[in-house]
């Protein structure tokens, strides 16, 4: 796919995967949706407007073939076959819609009638986290206290019905420097627990987390270098991973007790462009094997996907032309190493 560079995926089943397309480069034009048919990647088009703005990205989840939650600065939606329906979450008790602002983070399900939304909401005060579950047919809010105002979560890792992991990082407002990492547990009810990610120092980053119970992994970067935690139902734990400059952007289990991740290894005094890498770890392996990339050099993963029932995985990401510039769309489909 020409001119796209891929940003999110989710996938169903061996026919039917989704994934979040972006222009080349270009924040003036809309995200697009692509859909994988078991035989090829190809754009959906959907008529309403998508954009990343203020840092919010679009993230998505499949449920089902058709149907698919997209969130995105200001709007979640849904998809139902043949379009993308705007979905209203109502406010909370006692708050008026009009003195409010929400930006929507990310989009996670358990299972089609248990979906979960991470919600920015802005108001008198400043902004502060929440987690939005639909469940039972409506909407359930629940709150992430002790976060002080503007430190909110951005990922949501969705790792049983009673067991979700948001993690985020705070930015200077001055020179986008990461100045704290952000962490939160959900184990039932109406409220979260912060949690302090461990031996991680202030300018760590957590990009992603994922994972099954009690093997949950947040991956990211501290320092220039990518970094692991990885929680084994008691406790957090850092797991070392190859040293190299770059970050770790994505994380997903293999569906058989192991894990993938993915990241970009940067060139020297270099802050974008580089070369994909990915790592896998076994399920009773305490080491990382190095997987080849036949997409060879300048390209760049963005996100990684089980193929429920398999052990296959879907990498998605893009072919770099230059530092800034994404040349083409990249979907890789991997075989775990024996």
């Amino acid at each position: 796919m020409k001119e796209l560079s891929f940003t999110d995926i989710d996938v169903i089943d061996e026919n039917h995967a989704w994934a979040v397309a972006r222009p080349q480069s270009d924040y003036s034009h809309p995200m697009a949706l692509a859909r994988w048919d078991g035989v090829s990647w190809r754009v959906q088009p959907v008529r309403e407007w998508l954009q990343e703005s203020h840092g919010v990205p679009v993230r998505i989840e499949a449920v089902a073939p058709d149907k698919v939650w997209v969130s995105s600065i200001g709007s979640i939606r849904q998809w139902n076959g043949t379009s993308l329906e705007a979905v209203d979450i109502p406010a909370r008790q006692g708050e008026s819609p009009d003195t409010i602002n929400r930006n929507y983070w990310d989009v996670e399900a358990w299972n089609p009638d248990d979906v979960w939304v991470l919600v920015r909401q802005s108001g008198v005060g400043g902004a502060n986290a929440f987690a939005v579950r639909h469940v039972g047919g409506g909407w359930c809010w629940t709150e992430m206290p002790g976060f002080a105002p503007n430190k909110v979560p951005t990922r949501l890792g969705v790792i049983a019905a009673n067991e979700v992991w948001a993690v985020g990082t705070v930015y200077s407002g001055a020179d986008g420097r990461p100045l704290e990492p952000l962490m939160a547990q959900w184990t039932g009810g109406q409220t979260w627990r912060r949690v302090q990610p461990p031996q991680l120092t202030p300018a760590a980053e957590l990009l992603a987390v994922g994972g099954t119970p009690g093997d949950v992994w947040v991956v990211g970067a501290a320092d220039d270098h990518p970094f692991a935690i990885r929680w084994n139902g008691v406790e957090w734990s850092v797991v070392d991973v190859p040293r190299l400059r770059g970050h770790l952007s994505a994380v997903a289990s293999d569906g058989h007790g192991g894990v993938w991740v993915v990241g970009q290894k940067l060139p020297p005094r270099q802050f974008s462009g580089g070369t994909a890498y990915l790592l896998h770890r076994g399920k009773d392996s305490t080491a990382w094997t190095t997987v080849p990339n036949p997409a060879g050099s300048s390209n760049e993963f963005n996100d990684i996907a089980n193929i429920p029932g398999t052990s296959d995985m879907w990498a998605v990401g893009g072919k770099l032309k230059d530092e800034y510039l994404k040349e083409s769309g990249l979907a890789i489909r991997y075989h775990a190493p024996k």
